[in-house]
Parts: C-alpha cells; structure tokens; sequence
C-alpha cells in the first residue's frame, strides 16, 4: 500500500512540473481601469498639447512620488502638488501649489516623455495634483 501511495504521490508532483511549464496565454487589455480624470483648459490648449497616460510610482523613500506622462507639448515638465484641503471646490489652488520641474525625452508617435519626481510628501496626508507645462 506504501508503494502505491508513493507512486501516486510521484505521479502527481511530476503531473504538478509539466502543468507549471506551459504556457497559458492571458489575454491582457492595453487600457487601464483608474479613477483619475484629466482635464485641459481648451481657452489656452492647443491641439498639440494633448496629454496622456498619466502614471504614479513609489519614490525612493516614503516621501517620494515620481510621475511620467506623454504629451504633445515640448514646452517644461512640471507637476504641482498641492493639499486636498486646500481645494476650494474643483479649483486647483495653484497659490498653494509646490512646483516640481522633471525631464523631457522623445517618446512615440511624436509624443514626449515627461517625469518629474515629487519630494517632501507626508503619510496620512491627502494631495492634489496636476501634470503638464506651468501654464496647460
């Protein structure tokens, strides 16, 4: 009985080895579910300074935020970051705001690449924010 328990043992952990080598696709959508709107103010955007692709990441510590986004614009890389609390209704408070200038690169499709890394944030602290060139 011993060796038969071990054989179906041995059975399945070699079943287990070539099930986990296969290759399963999964299909994967390029389009990402966020709960982040951006808006561009059309009275002083052009058509060329569209903006896309906003993404956040940790930083180098707890107080750090960078920042990458596409854009059409080659003008600065800013981002401001202000306190939530400091939002009167759906005004950004740029009299509050911190500026973080960033780099530029040439992404694709005639796009740039914009990434800024934001410094000095605190945990437990709600922010505001908004990407593009000081002025769109």
């Amino acid at each position: 009985m011993k060796q038969y328990a071990e054989k179906i043992a041995l059975f399945f952990l070699c079943f287990s080895f070539i099930l986990s080598s296969l290759i399963i696709p999964i299909p994967v959508s390029a389009e990402t579910t966020t709960t982040q709107s951006i808006s561009i103010d059309k009275t002083t955007a052009s058509a060329d300074d569209t903006i896309k692709d906003v993404t956040f990441a940790p930083g180098k510590d707890q107080s750090q935020l960078n920042f990458t986004w596409y854009s059409k614009s080659t003008s600065e890389t800013q981002v401001q970051v202000a306190l939530k609390s400091d939002m009167s209704g759906s005004e950004f408070p740029v009299d509050k705001a911190q500026t973080f200038n960033g780099e530029k690169s040439n992404g694709n499709d005639r796009y740039t690449s914009n990434k800024v890394t934001v410094t000095g944030l605190k945990q437990g602290v709600e922010y505001v924010y908004r990407v593009g060139d000081g002025t769109n």
